[in-house]
């Protein structure tokens, strides 16, 4: 049978995340998550620093949930992504 990997939108944890934001991404993979969608929150770091926590847990984040992105793609252009790079 194949085994699914699964995620987890952190918006729904973001309570947790804004208590302790490294101890609540741990607590996820420990549930047996793969996947992580940030949204709006990353503890005080800067992308490459999010990246390596989440490697460091073992946890990977295909996808972010971020606001306002268009507008300051249309304004700033690649820059407006220089965050996730």
């Amino acid at each position: 049978m194949k085994q699914f990997k699964v995620g987890l939108q952190l918006y729904s944890i973001r309570v947790e995340l804004a208590k302790d934001f490294e101890g609540a991404l741990r607590a996820v993979k420990a549930m047996g998550y793969d996947y992580v969608e940030p949204a709006g929150q990353y503890g005080g770091r800067n992308g490459k620093e999010l990246k390596a926590l989440l490697d460091e847990i073992g946890l990977k984040a295909p996808s972010i949930h971020e606001g306002g992105v268009l507008p300051r793609y249309q304004e700033d252009g690649d820059s407006a992504f220089d965050f996730f790079a």
